[in-house]
């Protein structure tokens, strides 16, 4: 089977006579066929025109069977393009991007229907021959080309992972950091929540100040004092915490006195 990149497939419309219409109404009638014209690289002369939806080849499937496939389903890109009504159906890397080309050389090429950087950079034998002196030359400067459009493809990719890799380097040390300061802020906070817990609670039971406060204003008052406050308290926690906390500052006012 020949190199696809030496393949130049074109899809088109033609109208063909229906011969059982005809003869049924008496008169020509013809309807819109799709055809594709394949021609080859480097062998201005080959041409293999079929129906679009005609068998191509067998494809092999991944269960180890074989089906047949048409002419539109192996070129579907290019069928695709001429289904939008694109009229430069071709893939590949047009001739306009090769820089070492002079116009009349991309004339000479498309004459002999080397359509892409990737048609010129597979020729071989007979159709190389084709280009004359300094085909050669020409060929591998379309792959040098090709080659280093690919180098620069795998540079960009490698330059989006490493700055993706070095967002995630630098959220992990940020999360590190946060860590490590909760680490140290915590022990303190313990130490003022243990202290309170051991100050004495109020004397001949006497009703807690705290009992007309909403929750919301008992923590306020605790973390203003700088006071430990745990969101999982119910009521009477936070009550007997605010006790021990009043308690707590009493004994330092009275001792600064």
């Amino acid at each position: 089977m020949a190199n696809q990149d030496l393949i130049s497939p074109r899809f088109y419309t033609a109208a063909v006579e229906n011969p059982a219409e005809s003869k049924k109404q008496g008169r020509p009638i013809f309807e819109d066929k799709e055809f594709v014209e394949v021609k080859f690289a480097g062998d201005k002369l080959r041409v293999h025109v079929a129906p679009a939806h005609e068998y191509y080849k067998r494809r092999n499937l991944p269960n180890g069977d074989s089906e047949w496939i048409t002419y539109a389903q192996e070129f579907q890109p290019i069928y695709e393009r001429f289904k939008q009504g694109l009229i430069e159906q071709g893939t590949g890397t047009p001739l306009s991007e090769l820089p070492f080309l002079t116009e009349s050389k991309r004339a000479e090429l498309k004459a002999l229907n080397i359509k892409s950087a990737e048609a010129l950079a597979q020729l071989d034998g007979g159709p190389l021959k084709m280009l004359g002196m300094g085909g050669r030359e020409l060929k591998n400067q379309a792959q040098a080309y090709l080659d280093k459009a690919n180098g620069s493809a795998d540079v960009t990719r490698l330059a989006a992972e490493n700055d993706a890799m070095r967002a995630l380097i630098a959220d992990l040390q940020k999360q590190m950091g946060e860590l490590q300061s909760n680490a140290k802020t915590g022990p303190a906070k313990a130490g003022k929540a243990t202290k309170a817990s051991a100050a004495p609670a109020r004397e001949n039971d006497e009703p807690s100040p705290f009992e007309s406060y909403e929750d919301d204003d008992i923590r306020n008052w605790l973390q203003s004092g700088g006071f430990a406050v745990e969101p999982t308290w119910t009521r009477e926690e936070l009550i007997a915490k605010a006790d021990e906390a009043n308690v707590e500052l009493a004994a330092k006012k009275k001792v600064a006195a």
